[in-house]
């Protein structure tokens, strides 16, 4: 364990401080929207339109970024600014008939301004994200972390300085975060430099994409039953007012989202790397290490929160929040965000091993299980419904990938020719 420790520190080092930086920065503008609102259902709005921005980031991802990093991490310097402005034209594809939608949507319901600037944002948003992501192909976490910078904690200072002045409208906080991405994007693409890309040979690259990310996309795609069942049916069923008290208590859970994304961003490449050189239960082996330091590093935390929830509250919002009074929702996702772990930990081993068709079935699966557990308990009993049907799932889920598992583990490699050879001092 120690040596693990020393090599899990020198290879993840620098994506945790990375990710922290970008969890920091979304964890402190949704305590900022928080305190700043005074109508709980502005919040409540803003983690609607929030967490539909991550889905949508997430199915990007899938498409376009996913790809982008595993075969950026084969190609020399200037293959991979070709395969990132390549992968940039296709965002904005992808993202102009949303920019569309979103005004015809948000003209005949009145929130014209609101719909055009969090779909704008989140069109950059994606932009960014995939400079990023070209960053990290080739390993260098530590230049990603400048732009980073200046997408997430700019945006929290300047929705920050909206609250001060007095500004704060969601309209005003959704143009900051597009400000703030569009100059990380301007600096990262400046770090990765830029290589022409032929109109023409769009169609084969997006082949090769699609070849590679479906089944990471389709999990994404597949995902999005848990705001139809969660948040969405809360509002619905209940009030904007238990919708913003659910993002209330889950931002708290956000402090673990370095943790859960550098774990299993160091899962992925060493199980593919040990499957390769070593086969499936040597790579099983690896995962699990990396895991037990992850669950390390997250327990206190997550057993503070399910020990003393009203401490967390008071502690982040204010001893007079209107938040208070939803405790045991809180602990709830606390004990949730263990089995959630564990889910990230078998669906990153499940990739590696190229498996990935595998975590997409224990998505769909739980996906259509929400509606069966999590969308009744929560028409019934509103946020505490909702909260501890999502406990109940995702041990579902848990047992359902642990199934999947195990019969991968029994299952021929699928290791193409060379790729050994390509993974193993990519991590090294």
């Amino acid at each position: 364990m120690p040596d693990l420790v020393r090599r899990a520190t020198r290879r993840g080092f620098w994506p945790m401080v990375d990710q922290a930086v970008v969890s920091i920065g979304n964890f402190l503008t949704v305590i900022v929207v928080a305190r700043g609102l005074q109508d709980k259902n502005d919040y409540g709005m803003f983690g609607v339109i929030l967490e539909f921005m991550f889905f949508l980031n997430n199915f990007q991802s899938g498409l376009i970024t996913y790809p982008l990093t595993v075969k950026g991490a084969v190609v020399d310097e200037q293959g991979l600014k070709r395969l990132t402005m390549a992968s940039t034209m296709l965002t904005i594809l992808l993202g102009l008939p949303l920019i569309i939608i979103t005004l015809i949507v948000g003209g005949a319901i009145g929130k014209l301004a609101l719909g055009s600037t969090a779909a704008t944002a989140v069109v950059i948003w994606q932009i960014k994200e995939t400079s990023r992501r070209g960053l990290w192909a080739h390993f260098r976490h530590k230049d990603s972390i400048l732009g980073d910078a200046i997408s997430y904690l700019g945006q929290a200072l300047g929705v920050w300085i909206l609250w001060r002045l007095g500004n704060l409208t969601l309209v005003n906080v959704f143009g900051v975060m597009a400000m703030t991405h569009m100059l990380a994007a301007i600096v990262q693409a400046i770090q990765i430099g830029v290589a022409p890309v032929a109109m023409r040979d769009l169609p084969q690259i997006m082949r090769d994409f699609w070849k590679t990310g479906r089944w990471v996309a389709l999990t994404t795609l597949s995902s999005i039953a848990g705001s139809v069942c969660g948040s969405w049916a809360l509002w619905l069923f209940h009030s904007g007012s238990q919708v913003a008290d659910f993002f209330a208590i889950g931002n708290l859970l956000k402090l673990c989202n370095p943790v859960l994304s550098s774990i299993g961003g160091l899962i992925t490449p060493a199980a593919a790397a040990r499957y390769a050189q070593a086969g499936m239960r040597e790579a099983k082996r690896t995962a699990f290490r990396y895991a037990m330091l992850g669950l390390a590093m997250l327990a206190p935390y997550l057993l503070f929160i399910v020990i003393v929830p009203a401490v967390a509250m008071k502690v982040t919002y204010g001893s007079n929040t209107h938040f208070l009074g939803q405790e045991n929702a809180l602990r709830g996702c606390a004990i949730g965000y263990f089995f959630i772990f564990a889910i990230g930990a078998m669906t990153a081993f499940l990739n590696g091993v190229h498996k990935a068709r595998y975590a997409f079935f224990g998505q769909l699966s739980a996906s259509i299980l929400q509606f069966v557990t999590v969308l009744p308990l929560n028409i019934m009993f509103g946020l505490n419904g909702y909260v501890w049907g999502g406990v109940m799932l995702a041990s579902i889920q848990l047992l359902i990938l642990g199934w999947f598992m195990h019969k991968a583990m029994n299952e021929p490699a699928e290791v193409e020719t060379g790729e050994a050879d390509e993974l193993a001092p990519a991590i090294s």
